[in-house]
């Protein structure tokens, strides 16, 4: 007869070659002939862990810790069966402890650290990662880690050494080559994005977050089809990731060579797609029925910060009727700032929800009991289209932060204007039901501290400046080709273009090639990347008499900031909610006559414009009161709107 030792030793051996059925019987084994073997009882719950049986591995992991409390080893393995059962909090005790019986236990170290950067708690992560690598200085993953980490919280110095001492330890090590990639572009260092990109991809061509990476890096240097080859290659090897699809689709709206219909049908087919996995998952609502209850309405973004989506955001809350509507915010905001905490204390309600899993936060919102909640984001970074798909909410919408469909069959509603998507058309490329307000379905914050609007800028140079300060991706060569025709419409005039991209030398020499190639002379345009702060980006408005939106993707907030600081901006009209913005916006202000249906139209209204210097002096000079007087600006009226539309929406409001 076998003894007990000889089973426990087969069941080592077959556990170390993976065979987890036959090291499971011999442990059982053991146990049934000494039923306090802990050694036996940890490994058995070892395995159960490892087959994914994570309530069986933390109870029986749980008596061997309460059995043998001063085993470092079983608690880090019970602390890792903690997370997988969703019990964060507990493990980061069982961690912790361990590092108390062992300070130099590197395996808990290390996963103490990223088990905390999973939940979002950024300074304690830092620290324990730091602790990590006194420990195993030569650990790249662990640097990697720390610098990914540092990198979210913008410390992009300490950031970058802690990923290129990542990749001197380990040139093998991708992960550490693709968060460089990140890091470059964050920091506009476009050129070496996309080389860390490559590199990443090199290394391991099967890496999918770094073909993305890759991808965004591309993109940013208006590299629109390798950028597009580059998504779709993170897709193909990780078709179930909603954050690798998101990014794909998102790009697709800057790829004019795609009809809208094309765009959409991509869009449908994710929805579709994540609706059918998300289906087993939803759960009742929590709906407090009837009464004088105030309708709760719960929005979600990750842009709850100095973002272009909280400058159209803030009048839904600071304009809201506060008798019938309650707001919950559920802000996935890693690095909050100054409009954060405005944001934070005009809502009823804010939760913190950065790094929270979407099936927790759904069960969150559903103990809210919450009405209709509310997308911000779309396919944009951070999104959290999962949790949409859970249908956490009876009802749900999107609004705001992304121009096209999400193509969620979970998400009713759309909000959006007649302008942007005309009654009648286009209906069969929406997952969503479309509200159109009769007023322009964006109500813009102006800022409080803007510079003072200066004289027309041609009246000292002696010739007409057209400027544009979107994101470069916007600036695609058909957007070139058309500005190319009003720089020769207007004799002696010159363009400006700013954005952060153009502060790299090799992004503005690809800039140039594609001016180049749409007949721009290069001594007409002038290239400028940063500005130092928000004050100084206003101020160079100065520098420019007439903006140009591009197209097929609008200016939204560029668009706003030209015409507070005087300056009129120049619109094409497309076939899709994205190239109508402009449209939109233009309408809201009273000044149609800035909008072409045609690019000829679009030449000609700028050849008018520059050629009536005393009209454009004027216009500027009384241009910021006209918007601030106009329906872009008037956050009541437009709120009145959005929640009158809200409480139709919803059975459960007083009245309803």
């Amino acid at each position: 007869m076998s003894s007990v030792n000889e089973h426990l030793q087969a069941g080592l051996a077959q556990h170390q070659r993976g065979d987890l059925a036959e090291a499971e019987a011999s442990y059982q084994l053991v146990l049934a002939r000494e039923p306090g073997n802990l050694q036996a009882m940890h490994l058995l719950g070892v395995v159960f862990h490892q087959r994914g049986e994570n309530a069986r591995a933390v109870e029986l992991l749980e008596r061997v810790v309460k059995s043998a409390p001063r085993a470092a080893v079983v608690r880090v393995n019970f602390a890792t069966a903690l997370v997988a059962a969703g019990r964060a909090e507990g493990a980061v005790e069982q961690f912790r402890q361990a590092l108390q019986l062992e300070p130099k236990l590197v395996l808990a170290a290390q996963a103490l650290a990223s088990l905390l950067l999973r939940m979002g708690r950024l300074d304690a992560a830092i620290e324990a990662f730091r602790v990590a690598i006194q420990l195993d200085p030569k650990a790249a993953a662990v640097h990697n880690d720390l610098g990914s980490m540092l990198l979210t919280l913008g410390q992009t110095e300490e950031a970058e050494r802690a990923l290129l001492m990542a990749a001197a330890l380990d040139p093998n090590l991708v992960e550490a080559h693709s968060n460089l990639s990140r890091l470059y572009l964050d920091a506009g260092r476009t050129t070496e994005a996309v080389a860390a990109g490559e590199r990443a991809v090199r290394v391991k061509p099967s890496f999918a977050a770094g073909w993305n990476n890759l991808g965004n890096a591309l993109a940013a240097q208006v590299r629109h089809r390798e950028a597009e080859a580059a998504y779709r290659k993170a897709v193909a090897l990780e078709p179930d990731s909603p954050l690798l699809v998101s990014n794909l689709l998102f790009h697709l709206n800057y790829c004019n060579w795609l009809s809208p219909t094309q765009i959409a049908n991509e869009h449908l087919n994710f929805g579709r797609a994540m609706d059918g996995r998300a289906a087993t998952q939803r759960r009742p609502h929590n709906q407090i029925r009837g009464g004088d209850r105030r309708l709760r309405i719960g929005y979600v973004s990750a842009d709850f910060r100095a973002h272009s989506v909280a400058y159209f955001f803030e009048p839904l809350l600071t304009a809201r009727d506060r008798e019938r509507f309650e707001v919950y915010c559920y802000a996935d905001v890693r690095r909050g700032d100054a409009i954060t905490e405005r944001l934070k204390n005009s809502a009823d309600v804010w939760r913190t929800t950065a790094g929270m899993p979407d099936a927790q936060l759904a069960e969150l919102i559903r103990a809210d009991a919450i009405d209709i909640l509310v997308d911000l984001a779309g396919h944009t970074a951070e999104n959290r289209m999962m949790l949409f798909a859970l249908k956490p909410a009876p009802v749900a919408a999107t609004y705001l932060g992304y121009p096209n469909t999400t193509g969620l069959p979970s998400i009713d509603y759309r909000l959006t204007d007649e302008i942007c998507d005309p009654i009648g058309e286009a209906d069969d490329l929406y997952a969503e039901k479309r509200f159109r307000l009769k007023r322009c379905f964006l109500c813009y914050a102006m800022p409080g501290n803007l510079p003072e609007v200066s004289t027309l800028p041609a009246e000292a140079s002696g010739f007409v400046t057209f400027g544009s300060f979107n994101a470069l991706a916007k600036i695609c060569e058909p957007t070139l080709r058309l500005w190319s025709r009003v720089l020769e419409a207007v004799p002696g005039s010159k363009l400006l273009l700013k954005s952060r991209p153009l502060a790299d030398g090799g992004t503005r020499a690809i800039v140039a090639q594609s001016l180049n190639r749409c007949g721009i002379a290069s001594d007409r345009v002038e290239m400028l990347g940063y500005a130092k702060d928000f004050q100084e980006h206003l101020d160079l408005y100065s520098r420019v008499d007439l903006a140009l939106d591009p197209f097929p993707y609008n200016g939204t907030t560029t668009t706003c900031e030209a015409m507070a600081m005087g300056v009129p901006v120049i619109a094409l009209a497309g076939n899709s909610h994205v190239s109508r913005v402009g449209a939109s916006l233009m309408a809201a202000v009273g000044m149609g006559e800035m909008v072409a249906n045609t690019e000829a139209e679009y030449v000609e209204i700028a050849k008018r414009m520059a050629a009536d210097l005393e009209g454009l002096k004027v216009m500027r000079a009384g241009l910021r009161e006209r918007m601030r007087q106009s329906e872009l600006c008037d956050a009541v009226g437009f709120v009145k709107e959005v929640e009158s539309l809200m409480f139709s929406l919803s059975p459960h409001a007083r009245g309803g």
